[in-house]
């Protein structure tokens, strides 16, 4: 897939800076800011009091779909008001807390975030609002396709116990399988000049990426003074993870197997993380061949 985009993108390259003559392709760049959508629960925020009762739990709903998008456009003009659109985009998501637990003598937090590259192909229409306005309002709708990335999930905990001071730290990394989503937005195009725009749009972005695996990278448990990697202590079956649609005998889980393989990767129910996000973006982009249809 790295290979079939590789070369889409030095096409459409190819074809902007040939066509010099055109006023049909044009290549841009458009950064901003994706708010998470409160769609899933994702975890809960917990009180204990000093006695170790329940005092209060919220449920926390959100996505990990909050972060930085960066674009590449290579796009080319279909029809008068019609254009086709390849984005690629970086996505840097931001921290998230899913979870939080607070009792006494102790602290827990689960937090997780993101990295993706992705494809973004769409078709974007648009309407310029009279022959001598610089002024093109456009709407956009296409799709999402991750092709690389990982989310990371940081478990922390932080205690004492008597005068004796304790903490345990887990991050783990998953990655998807192959995974759609869609994306829509409404914006409107600047034209400094017959070459040079500028947009602003808002964007929504909905995407579900399904797990393929997970993978412990890093189990350190401190007391006082002394560090443990406990990492370094788990065999395959506790480090790993592949998910799968059905648990059966076959697969390589103590729930449903007579005996499991330690040395391989633990099989386990595979669920759909929620990566939705509504952005707002600017950006700008150079159109070869000047504004003549």
């Amino acid at each position: 897939m790295k290979g079939l985009f590789s070369k889409i993108a030095a096409a459409c390259l190819l074809a902007a800076t040939t066509q010099t003559g055109s006023a049909q392709f044009y290549v841009g760049l458009n950064a901003g800011y994706a708010f998470s959508t409160t769609n899933d629960l994702v975890g809960t925020n917990q009180t204990y009091d000093s006695n170790g009762r329940l005092t209060s739990s919220k449920a926390v709903h959100s996505t990990i779909g909050g972060g930085a998008p960066i674009q590449l456009n290579l796009g080319y003009g279909i029809k008068k008001y019609l254009r086709f659109d390849l984005g690629v985009t970086y996505f840097a998501g931001k921290n998230t807390t899913l979870s939080e637990r607070t009792k006494t003598n102790e602290t827990y937090s689960q937090k997780a975030q993101t990295m993706q590259i992705r494809l973004n192909p769409s078709i974007i229409a648009h309407a310029p609002m009279g022959e001598d306005s610089k002024l093109s309002p456009y709407a956009r709708f296409g799709v999402v396709l991750p092709i690389s990335g990982k989310t990371t999930s940081t478990t922390q905990t932080d205690g004492t116990a008597g005068s004796t001071t304790y903490s345990s730290t887990i991050v783990a990394e998953s990655k998807g399988a192959v995974s759609l989503g869609f994306e829509t937005g409404v914006g409107v195009a600047y034209m400094v000049n017959d070459n040079i725009g500028i947009t602003g749009e808002l964007s929504y972005t909905g995407l579900r990426i399904k797990a393929a695996k997970q993978t412990l990278t890093k189990y350190q448990s401190v007391t006082g003074a002394a560090t443990v990697d406990v990492l370094a202590t788990l065999n395959t079956y506790s480090k790993e993870t592949e998910f799968q649609d059905e648990l059966t005998a076959a697969s390589n889980n103590a729930a449903t197997a007579t005996t499991i393989d330690t040395t391989k990767a633990k099989n386990d129910l595979a669920g759909t993380t929620n990566f939705s996000s509504l952005a707002i973006r600017v950006g700008v982009f150079y159109k070869f061949g000047g504004s003549k249809e």
